[in-house]
């Protein structure tokens, strides 16, 4: 039997421009887009596939693709 360590799944970290929205600024953008979010502590909404921190590659993918912004899911 092998102990490993604790492991944190934790792999997104919140974009510079999102951390600076403020909970009003937050709320009225999921109204624009008629976000509904739940939970705990809901993410806020990316507006921007920066906003992801994706490598190069996929993001070349994106912009080949014609994507110019993350869609509501």
């Amino acid at each position: 039997m092998i102990d490993y360590p604790p492991f944190e799944k934790n792999f997104y970290n919140e974009h510079e421009e999102l951390i600076s929205l403020t909970s009003i600024q937050v709320v009225e953008l999921r109204q624009k887009l008629n976000l509904w979010a739940s939970g705990a502590i809901p993410p806020k909404p990316c507006t921007s596939f920066t906003h992801f921190s994706f490598d190069g590659q996929l993001m070349h993918q994106i912009r080949k693709s014609k994507y110019t912004q993350p869609t509501p899911i």
